[in-house]
């Protein structure tokens, strides 16, 4: 093509999987039930997730937590020792329901991994039809303490 130049763009990124913003604000009845339970270190915002069909699916059981997808770590060095064979959490649902689930860490190839709240995520948490979870749903998961146990909030903004 003689005479005639193409000019090549570079893509624009729309976006990226880590936030880089400022975290959002934890709505204050999470706070409250929080505070309520003796609850320290609140306020890490683990990660924003949209829930995908595994997410939400009987047989698969969990919530995944992807490594690329954490925006911080929240993990002390006792529980990173111990969490792949799993420990229990507190996790406060978005109806506000407090239920006990395991989080055990997954190793994937090329030294991925995910974190997963599993043991009871199907039955305790997506079947309580007061967090109105759904395929694409956004959730808000974020981690406190109660004395040295961890303890998650997942909120819908």
């Amino acid at each position: 093509m003689a005479g005639k130049s193409k000019q090549f763009k570079k893509p624009r990124k729309i976006g990226s999987k880590k936030e880089k913003n400022i975290d959002p604000v934890l709505q204050e009845e999470f706070r409250r039930c929080i505070q309520q339970l003796n609850g320290t270190d609140i306020l890490l915002f683990v990660i924003k997730k949209e829930l995908t069909k595994t997410d939400l699916n009987e047989d698969n059981n969990r919530l995944s937590i992807p490594k690329n997808q954490i925006i911080r770590e929240f993990l002390n060095a006792e529980e990173y020792a111990i969490v792949k064979y799993g420990f229990e959490v507190l996790l406060i649902q978005p109806s506000l329901k407090q239920t006990r689930l395991q989080l055990k860490k997954w190793n994937m190839s090329h030294g991925n991994f995910y974190y997963n709240l599993i043991n009871g995520w199907y039955r305790k948490v997506v079947e309580n039809l007061e967090n109105e979870l759904c395929i694409g749903s956004t959730i808000h998961l974020w981690s406190f303490r109660i004395g040295k146990q961890l303890g998650f909030a997942m909120i819908k903004p």
